[in-house]
């Protein structure tokens, strides 16, 4: 043990997979592990706590404060006693020390106890003791997490200390962050020019993510005034077309998450959408949150023929029609690269708009026919592993579109076609067709098919090779027996841990509900 304790690179491991408080036993009971040990503790600082601890007590005086809401915690808001001027020397042993330890800076608000916060006046006092230095208190910074607005005034501080504290974090910007999280909020000058000042020097960042509410847009300049040479993945709030058309021709961005439910382009698509002859992408990933699926297709427009989509999720607050949907489907059929596309998703009536309302009346006594969207502009994708395509009035699936699936989407393992909310027609698939699919597609591990489960009898049915489906999504589905289906469901699909028959909150359950509730109740979610 002695021998191995002296290779510097298992001392690192030991200590780098120790929690803080094992480290700081072995650093105060073995030497060798003193300097890997203080690694460690130092490597992620949540709260300015430890820099407070590093420097002289009577420099400050402590304004402790209730917190609005909670009977457990305190907010201890540290400001700089009149008498003292804080100075090179005070901060030597915490940069000497401890500063180019910290890879994290997260100053966040959870948990229990007392939340302890720098007065802008005595982050002022650190900037001048550093001699204006950026980066000086974490010179190897990776990660940073601008304080939060919302935090922040939960805490119960004046939203404009939130302003007078931004200019200070570039004492936290070393230029070796690779990630940044920052948040947006109302209108505030000094705290947008900060951001704009720190995007500046950090050139080299790789993700950012934006936590602002999405009602908050992030104005133009702030993303199109800016290269981002090395930005790979970003996650932002709502935005406008022409910073949207700026960021799908960043040279490395490979994940992009939008939450824009405020976007929304005028009814011509834009002229200067890109086009393979103008710039290449390495866009990979592409998670949309919008208000409508006009926005989804708007969005299509602008990706260049020849992205490299793998995976791409839309969802939709709104609820869509017939003709919207088909023209959408229609559309990812034609911008995707059928050669890398393995993942796809597009959910409209997140919000549950449509769904509430409908779940609070009664279905009418004359239904209007559905007009369900056809999938079979999709069938080109055969690369496909995961397809879920719910939309408010469902999916065409006849048993013969049906049989085409384990053809056309060969390595499918989850496969979801329910309608985002059900009536009460038949579907046109019965537990045949379920069967017969379920056994084409070796696969398949996760479906979400309606079909009718009413002609489940109890004459056997030749099991064949186990079918490896664990999950079974059926909302909507017609059944006329709960001991039956249970039955057949055992018999012909063993893997299974979860049937679900979820409806839209406040869905008033009927009488299939309650049947698929009683067949649910065999397979407990694992």
């Amino acid at each position: 043990m002695e021998r191995c304790l002296q290779i510097p690179e298992i001392v690192a491991a030991i200590s780098c997979y120790s929690t803080k408080k094992s480290a700081f036993s072995m650093a105060l009971t073995c030497r060798t592990f003193l300097e890997p040990s203080l690694d460690n503790i130092w490597r992620n600082i949540y709260s300015f706590a430890p820099l407070l601890a590093c420097l002289p007590h009577d420099l400050w005086k402590v304004e402790v404060r209730p917190i609005p809401g909670s009977k457990s915690s305190t907010l201890a808001l540290y400001h700089l006693n009149d008498d003292h001027i804080l100075t090179p020397s005070d901060l030597r042993r915490y940069r000497d020390r401890y500063a180019y330890r910290i890879k994290v800076f997260f100053p966040r608000v959870a948990g229990r106890g007392q939340y302890k916060f720098l007065t802008a006046k005595s982050l002022q006092a650190l900037w001048l003791a550093t001699d204006s230095e950026i980066g000086a208190l974490s010179p190897r910074l990776e990660y940073f997490v601008w304080p939060s607005p919302t935090d922040l005034t939960g805490l119960g501080l004046d939203p404009g200390y939130v302003e007078e504290i931004s200019p200070f974090m570039s004492l936290f910007l070393a230029a070796s962050i690779s990630w940044m999280v920052f948040e947006l909020f109302g209108t505030s000058p000094l705290h947008m020019a900060s951001l704009e000042c720190a995007f500046r020097r950090l050139s080299k960042i790789k993700k950012l993510i934006c936590a602002s509410p999405q009602s908050v847009r992030v104005p133009d300049a702030l993303i199109s005034g800016y290269s981002w040479d090395y930005l790979e993945d970003l996650t932002l709030c709502d935005t406008s077309p022409s910073a949207m058309r700026h960021i799908l021709s960043l040279p490395r961005l490979t994940s992009l998450d939008l939450r824009a439910c405020n976007l929304s382009f005028t009814s011509v698509i834009p002229e200067n959408a890109l086009t393979s002859g103008e710039g290449d992408s390495i866009l990979q990933r592409l998670h949309i949150n919008v208000a409508d699926v006009e926005t989804v297709i708007q969005i299509l427009e602008l990706l260049p023929s020849n992205n490299q989509l793998r995976t791409f999720k839309a969802t939709v607050l709104k609820s869509t029609t017939g003709s919207v949907a088909q023209h959408a489907i229609n559309t990812l059929g034609t911008k995707l690269n059928t050669a890398t596309l393995k993942k796809l998703t597009l959910l409209d009536d997140e919000e549950g708009t449509y769904g509430d309302a409908a779940a609070n009346a009664d279905e009418p006594l004359d239904l209007e026919l559905c007009d369900p969207a056809d999938i079979t502009p999709l069938y080109g994708f055969s690369k496909l592993e995961k397809i879920s395509i719910c939309l408010r009035e469902g999916i065409r699936t006849t048993p013969k579109e049906l049989a085409r699936i384990p053809c056309v989407w060969p390595n499918i393992y989850h496969l979801n076609l329910l309608p985002t909310f059900p009536t009460s027609q038949t579907p046109t698939l019965d537990h045949m067709d379920l069967l017969d699919l379920a056994r084409a597609c070796p696969s398949l591990e996760d479906l979400g098919l309606r079909f009718d489960a009413t002609q489940i009898s109890n004459v056997p049915i030749p099991t064949g090779t186990p079918i490896p489906i664990r999950f079974l999504r059926v909302d909507g589905s017609p059944i006329s027996s709960a001991t039956r289906t249970a039955a057949f469901l055992r018999a012909h699909f063993p893997a299974l841990v979860d049937v679900n028959a979820v409806y839209p909150c406040g869905f008033q359950a009927n009488l299939w509900d309650r049947r698929w509730a009683h067949v649910g109740g065999n397979y407990p979610l694992i």
